[in-house]
């Protein structure tokens, strides 16, 4: 017997996701089962040994091989092996959305939210922001910062291609940022009281400070 986590009209989890506990897959989404053909109860090979063991080495960091992705929480191990699409897709696949085109459609603060929030998934990934225009990011951030309750961006986009607005309003929405760009990139310096999010620990520089190219 099989649980599946679905959200209509998607049929179940499409992110090839295991938990790992004494080397044995505990639980896993049907795509991993296809993807692997290690269902729940079977033992690693020596492939996913490896990687179980240097995340379990260091705790909440992600651990990469090859195509997989692995983190150590409270002892569990966690494996995922995220799709080979764009990033927003990527994102959308990891949380079973297959309705992402009309996600986006919503009214807002929806459609920015979940933009950006897409955004913010793919960069834990592991991805590169999705990249736009300067003139569409300066086009399109007053309306994304109002719509999340962002602080307005300082001037103009200076570098060659900027992050997606989305994903810089809702990021600095959350870690109630301040913004500036630095050397062409876009800096998101983080409010001391948002220094200890697992976000900014994930994304930032040590210093409170996420610099997106």
């Amino acid at each position: 017997m099989t649980a599946v986590l679905a959200v209509d009209p998607s049929p179940r989890l499409q992110l090839p996701l295991a938990a790992i506990r004494r080397g044995v897959v505990d639980a896993a989404s049907p795509a991993w089962d296809e993807e692997t053909q290690l269902p729940p109860g079977s033992r690693l090979s020596d492939r996913w040994s490896r990687l179980v063991d240097a995340a379990s080495s260091s705790p909440g960091v992600i651990q990469r091989a090859r195509t997989a992705r692995a983190r150590a929480v409270v002892g569990t191990v966690w494996i995922a092996i995220p799709q080979r699409a764009p990033p927003t897709g990527r994102a959308m696949s990891s949380v079973a959305w297959s309705i992402e085109r009309d996600l986006l459609d919503a009214p807002q603060p929806f459609a920015t939210l979940v933009e950006g929030l897409a955004g913010v998934i793919a960069l834990l990934l592991g991805d590169h922001p999705h990249r736009v225009t300067p003139a569409a990011f300066d086009e399109g951030y007053p309306s994304a910062a109002v719509a999340v309750a962002a602080p307005p961006f300082p001037g103009r986009f200076t570098g060659a291609a900027a992050p997606s607005p989305a994903l810089i309003a809702v990021l600095a929405s959350r870690l109630t940022a301040d913004l500036c760009m630095r050397d062409g990139r876009i800096a998101v310096h983080v409010a001391d009281s948002h220094r200890d999010d697992a976000v900014t620990r994930r994304l930032g520089d040590g210093s409170g400070i996420i610099l997106l190219p």
